[in-house]
């Protein structure tokens, strides 16, 4: 489960008086909340000093996001998968540059030490400027996703 949302999800139910949050946790809609709403439901209750009891059994199922139509209006996204791909293809290149550059120092032996250091350097600092690079997107993209993930949970209120 993702602490961050149950965490948003947690603050725009603070407001809902106990009954109400009572009767959500027993419908057990699962069609309407999501597994984050019901932990941050709970959390609301045990603050509240509530005994939280079973929730009864249901056979609705969380509704599946990701369909065709979702594609199309942007609502999936597949950057993340894609950041992910091209970051390992990025530390391939530019670990195989740092080792092309090392294995020149030590064929050609001009300026020998400094070339394998930048070889070193470009492996090792280069991999990590990478690194920060595709993570800052990921990170952009993930506030997307919990910002769509948020907007569905207030509609579903």
């Amino acid at each position: 489960m993702d602490t961050r949302m149950i965490q948003e999800i947690r603050r725009s139910m603070e407001s809902k008086s106990t009954e109400e949050l009572l009767q959500i946790w027993r419908e057990n809609d699962r069609a309407q909340y999501s597994e984050e709403a019901f932990e941050a439901i709970r959390l609301l209750l045990e603050e509240r000093g509530e005994t939280v009891v079973p929730q009864r059994q249901t056979t609705h199922v969380q509704p599946v996001d990701g369909g065709i139509g979702d594609f199309f209006s942007f609502r999936t996204m597949i950057s993340t998968a894609l950041v992910k791909v091209i970051y390992a293809l990025g530390l391939i290149g530019i670990t195989a540059s740092g080792i092309v550059m090392i294995v020149r120092a030590t064929r050609e032996r001009q300026a020998f030490g400094e070339q394998i250091l930048v070889g070193i350097a470009v492996i090792v600092l280069g991999n990590l400027l990478w690194r920060l690079v595709c993570e800052g997107s990921i990170v952009i993209f993930s506030i997307h996703d919990i910002l769509g993930s948020i907007e569905r949970e207030m509609k579903n209120r």
